[in-house]
C-alpha cells in the first residue's frame, strides 16, 4: 500500500511540474536584467553611464509597426557598454524611448567559436536559418524570416530568450538577448511557395 501511494505521489508531482517548450521564446536574463521587464534606470544603476547612446526607430523584427503615425511610440535608445558581459566584448542595450523598458540586448563577443558558445550556454539549442525580408521600408530596420535556405544561421536557446548569430567561419558575431522571436515564421512580402 505504501509503495502504491509513493508511486502515485511521484506520478502526480511530475504531472504538476510544467514543462518548458524549447521552441517557445522566453524573456532573457542578462546579468540580472530581464528583457521586457527591466528598465533604463536599472541599467544605469547596474552599469553606470554608457559609453554612447543613440535613439532610432525600433527594429521591425521585434515589434512590427502598423502605422507610421505611431513611429515615435516605437523608438528605441541604444546604449553602448564595454566589458559588462560574462565574456569579453561589447554590449548594446536597447530601451523603449517612451516606456524605458529594455527591448533587446546585443552582445558582440571578441572571439567566441560556436563550440565554445555551446560549452558555455549548454546543449539544448535549436538551429534556425533566417533570411532578410526584401520588403523592408527603412534601411535602419532589420526584418528577418525563417527560411530553410537562409543566409543567416542562429543557434537559439528560445526558452531562455538567447539567439547566437553564427558566421560562416563558425564564429559567433552576436549574442542577442530578447523576449520575442528574432524573426517571423515567414516573409511578410514574399508570396508563399
Amino acid at each position: 500500500m505504501i509503495g502504491v501511494l509513493l508511486t502515485l505521489s511521484l506520478v502526480l508531482n511530475q504531472a504538476a511540474v510544467p514543462k518548458t517548450d524549447p521552441a517557445k521564446w522566453g524573456a532573457a536574463n542578462f546579468r540580472g536584467l530581464i528583457v521586457g521587464k527591466s528598465n533604463r534606470a536599472e541599467v544605469w544603476r547596474r552599469f553606470g553611464k554608457p559609453k554612447w547612446s543613440q535613439t532610432k526607430p525600433e527594429d521591425r523584427d521585434e515589434k512590427e509597426r502598423t502605422r507610421e503615425r505611431d513611429r515615435d511610440a516605437h523608438r528605441v535608445t541604444w546604449s553602448n557598454y564595454d566589458g559588462i558581459g560574462e565574456l569579453p566584448g561589447t554590449t548594446n542595450i536597447a530601451t523603449n524611448t517612451r516606456t524605458g523598458l529594455i527591448t533587446r540586448i546585443d552582445f558582440f563577443p571578441e572571439k567566441l567559436t560556436r563550440d565554445e558558445a555551446i560549452a558555455h550556454f549548454g546543449p539544448n539549442y535549436i538551429l534556425t536559418k533566417y533570411e532578410f525580408d526584401p520588403c523592408g521600408r527603412d534601411e535602419d530596420l532589420e526584418s528577418l524570416y525563417e527560411s530553410p535556405n537562409g543566409s543567416l544561421l542562429s543557434l537559439e536557446y528560445r526558452a531562455r530568450g538567447i539567439a547566437l548569430l553564427i558566421q560562416s567561419n563558425d564564429m559567433v558575431s552576436t549574442i542577442r538577448y530578447v523576449n520575442t522571436p528574432i524573426g517571423s515564421r515567414k516573409s511578410r512580402c514574399k508570396p508563399s511557395q
